[in-house]
């Protein structure tokens, strides 16, 4: 029974420890690696403070960067968003 409360224990501290996790697939123009770090830290940040409430720890994010605005505002019109 130890054994198997041992074993238990293992599962759900790898569980713990592969829940926090931010997936950031990046589309569109290139970012400088201190861009994307700045990025990927305030997104873990965000997932460590709403983890602590309960809320799902696992963050998937589709971030699209354009260098031109107006590139930007084509793209949200293929989704009928009209921004001000």
């Amino acid at each position: 029974m130890r054994t198997f409360y041992l074993i238990l224990s293992f599962v759900c501290l790898c569980d713990l420890l592969h829940a926090q996790t931010v997936r950031i697939a990046y589309e569109g123009d290139p970012l400088t690696d201190k861009e994307r770090q700045k990025i990927e830290l305030t997104l873990q940040y965000e997932v460590e403070f709403y983890s602590q409430f309960g809320l799902p720890d696992t963050l998937n994010l589709k971030l699209t960067v354009f260098n031109k605005r107006e590139d930007a505002l084509v793209y949200l019109n293929k989704f009928n968003i009209h921004p001000p």
